[in-house]
C-alpha cells in the first residue's frame, strides 16, 4: 500500500453503510478512482461538505493494487465553483461534462489532458461573459478529444471525400459527403465552429478565430449542443442523465 496525493475533481459520490460515503474521482495520474471516505457521514465531520460534487480538492489516499475502492485520507478545498452552484443554468450545464468525464475516463490510467480541460472549462463556465451552453459545448468536445473520441472533421469519415461547407454529420465518427449516409446536416456556421474546436489544441493560432466565432445565437448553440450530446452519447454508448434534465429546464 503507498500513500499518494493529487489534485482531484468531485464526480460522484454515493452513501456507503450508515457513515461511510464513496467518492469517485477524476485525477491527472491515475484516472478514474474511487476512495471510501469512512466515517464521513458522521455529524459534524468537517470531509463532508468538501465532497460535493464538482469541488476541485487536493486529496491524500492510500493506494493498494488489485483494490477497486481505494481508502480516502487527508483533503483540502482547492475550488468550489460557487458561481457555478449558484446559477441554476451554469449548475446543469455543468453536470454534462462531469458525466463525459465519468463514462470516458478509464481507472488507473493517466488523464492529464481531459482533467485540465475539464477544470478550465469549469472556470469559463463560471464566467458571466461565457455562454453556458456553446461554453460546455466546447468543454466536452476537448474532453471527448483528449479521450480519443474527436470527429473526423476535415473530410467525409465514410469515404474520404471532400465535405461541402454545410456536410452532413455521421454519429459513428464525423462530417459526410452528400453522396454518403449521415444522421443529420449540419450548418454551415456549426461546421466551421466544431472544426475549429477540433484544431485548437494542434493549433494555438486557432483561438482568436474561435473568440470571433463564439456566437450566443439561440440558434447556433442549440444545434451545437444537439450534436455534440448525441455524438457523445453514441461514442460512450450512454444516456446523459445531465442532457435530459438540461432539455427539461431549458428547451
Amino acid at each position: 500500500m503507498t500513500q499518494e496525493k493529487t489534485e482531484a475533481v468531485v464526480l460522484r459520490s454515493v452513501d456507503f453503510s450508515n457513515t461511510s460515503r464513496i467518492v469517485t474521482f477524476i485525477t491527472p495520474n491515475r484516472g478514474k478512482v474511487a476512495c471510501i471516505a469512512r466515517g464521513v457521514r458522521r455529524k459534524g465531520n468537517r470531509q463532508d461538505p468538501l465532497l460535493d460534487t464538482m469541488n476541485r480538492l487536493e486529496i491524500l489516499y492510500y493506494w493498494k493494487d488489485g483494490r477497486n475502492v481505494q481508502q480516502l485520507g487527508d483533503i483540502a478545498l482547492l475550488d468550489s465553483y460557487p458561481k457555478l452552484k449558484r446559477d441554476l443554468e451554469r449548475g446543469a450545464y455543468a453536470a454534462f461534462p462531469l458525466e463525459v468525464a465519468l463514462k470516458a475516463i478509464h481507472e488507473n490510467e493517466p488523464a492529464e489532458l481531459p482533467y485540465g480541460a475539464l477544470v478550465q472549462g469549469l472556470e469559463l463556465l463560471g464566467q458571466q461573459s461565457e455562454e453556458p451552453r456553446l461554453a460546455v459545448c466546447r468543454l466536452v468536445m476537448q474532453m471527448l478529444g483528449a479521450c480519443g473520441f474527436a470527429p473526423e472533421m476535415d473530410c467525409c469519415v465514410r469515404c474520404g471525400a471532400v465535405v461541402p461547407p454545410a456536410p452532413g454529420f455521421s454519429m459513428e465518427g464525423g462530417v459526410v459527403c452528400r453522396d454518403c449516409r449521415y444522421d443529420r446536416r449540419l450548418s454551415r456556421d456549426a461546421y466551421t465552429v466544431l472544426r475549429l474546436w477540433c484544431m485548437e489544441d494542434a493549433d494555438p493560432e486557432v483561438t482568436p478565430a474561435l473568440l470571433a466565432l463564439h456566437d450566443p445565437r439561440p440558434a447556433l448553440s442549440a444545434e451545437l449542443f444537439a450534436v455534440i450530446s448525441r455524438y457523445a452519447a453514441y461514442q460512450l454508448d450512454t444516456s446523459f442523465r445531465s442532457v435530459r434534465v438540461i432539455y427539461d429546464m431549458f428547451p
